[in-house]
């Protein structure tokens, strides 16, 4: 990256980064507020986990990082990180990166989606009883290409994580983004709300929609039968070699602009995929 470039994704950030209020007492601040989230965003996205590594990186990249941003007093220790990033708002912080993650996908050939998996996972060892009634579950939203999680909520148990996935969406700039969910995820309302934040979305169906997954079966084996060029799918084979094994994946993408998933609501238009693999180890093969 030239420097010309680095200034213009720093401008940028102070221009995303706007929408978060500094709630400290303004005249006893010694490190401006868009400094040090200049410095938490670099940091986190070098690998730093935590205000100490945040800081460590903060000081091995003091020359560089005074390039782009003031640093009257230097490097903030960690303490002075952490009791800045407990005192924003959350939500402000997370619509802020968001937005600057969309600029920096702008290319001059155009825009590139940002893909924002959202997934629940249970914390390893949070559980008291034998039964792990009350784990703790979090729902969390990831921008995988940024390797930076976008925004966590902590829900009661993983029945409950279908509430938490509208907040979570509510917290982001959803234009230019490509949200991808789980079976559990694949509800109307959650579609229409990622539609009406300007996103598209890349949903799992499974039996639990099982007129929805019956239709879009009956349009593969309708286009398998009638050919995937004729039905207008298309399709696409991958071989992977290593670590003593062949691995085929076949992908095949359709689409329908009159889809009827069941009797209540018709699929208006609706791209579907298919992935099939097949794994050969020691000489014998079988699919996936």
């Amino acid at each position: 990256m030239d420097f010309a470039m680095a200034v213009d994704q720093l401008v940028s950030f102070e221009s995303c980064f706007e929408i978060v209020s500094d709630p400290r007492v303004q005249g006893r601040s010694f490190h401006p507020l868009n400094s040090v989230l200049f410095l938490v965003v670099a940091a986190v996205i070098s690998g730093a986990d935590g205000p100490a590594e945040i800081e460590d990186f903060g000081k091995e990249r003091q020359d560089w990082l005074e390039q782009f941003i003031e640093l009257p007093c230097g490097i903030p220790s960690h303490d002075t990180i952490g009791r800045i990033l407990s005192i924003i708002k959350p939500a402000e912080f997370q619509k802020a990166l968001l937005a600057w993650l969309s600029e920096l996908r702008r290319t001059p050939d155009g825009d590139s989606p940002i893909v924002v998996p959202i997934d629940g996972k249970t914390a390893r060892g949070s559980y008291t009883d034998a039964e792990k009634s009350n784990a703790i579950h979090i729902v969390s939203a990831w921008a995988s290409d940024y390797g930076i999680t976008l925004g966590q909520i902590a829900v009661d148990s993983k029945s409950n994580e279908i509430t938490a996935v509208p907040q979570l969406l509510d917290m982001m700039e959803l234009k230019g983004t490509i949200v991808t969910l789980d079976a559990m995820g694949c509800q109307k309302a959650i579609a229409k709300k990622v539609i009406e934040g300007g996103g598209d979305f890349t949903f799992a169906v499974k039996d639990n929609h099982q007129k929805l997954a019956a239709a879009i079966e009956q349009a593969f084996l309708d286009a398998y039968e009638a050919g995937l060029l004729e039905s207008g799918f298309r399709s696409k084979t991958v071989r992977e070699k290593g670590h003593g094994r062949e691995e085929m994946r076949s992908y095949c993408v359709g689409s329908s602009r009159n889809l009827v998933a069941d009797g209540r609501f018709r699929l208006v238009f609706v791209h579907f995929g298919d992935e099939q693999s097949q794994r050969t180890l020691s000489g014998s093969a079988g699919p996936r």
